[in-house]
């Protein structure tokens, strides 16, 4: 009988979420692919993380990915999920005080429309003038 650690869901994250938070998505999809392997279920974490870190690199079809992801493999998306995607898309809106940063098209497209309007309104109120950005907000939909 070996001595070393048993494999869990707790150290793939560990390691999973250590490669995307340095942008090494290849070893991160490796070691999640790896997890499902051994029959490990990635749980919410395991995805908050990757959606995290694809967040950091202004990756948002990845983000979209994951959430997809999760969905297929029956894992749910809790608070935290949701509060990850509203500061992503809050932080894309404000880079770029057009609102333009993640398409009209990519939104509707990949159903992420509740998650935009709310970022675009945490946004706004972050950068004040209200009025005049939400209009403009407003006006592109």
């Amino acid at each position: 009988m070996g001595h070393g650690l048993r494999p869990s869901s707790e150290i793939y994250n560990s390691i999973i979420h250590g490669f995307a938070r340095k942008g090494r998505f290849k070893d991160a999809l490796y070691y999640l692919k790896k997890m499902e392997e051994i029959d490990l279920k990635p749980d919410t974490e395991t995805y908050d993380g990757l959606i995290q870190a694809y967040g950091k690199y202004r990756m948002y079809d990845e983000m979209d990915w994951c959430v997809k992801k999760m969905e297929v493999d029956g894992c749910p998306l809790d608070h935290i999920t949701y509060n990850l995607l509203i500061q992503e898309f809050s932080r894309a809106w404000i880079a770029d005080k057009n609102g333009k940063t993640i398409s009209n098209s990519h939104i509707k497209k990949n159903g992420f429309a509740i998650f935009y309007i709310g970022c675009n309104a945490r946004g706004i109120c972050q950068l004040g003038d209200l009025g005049t950005r939400w209009r403009s907000f407003i006006e592109r939909f």
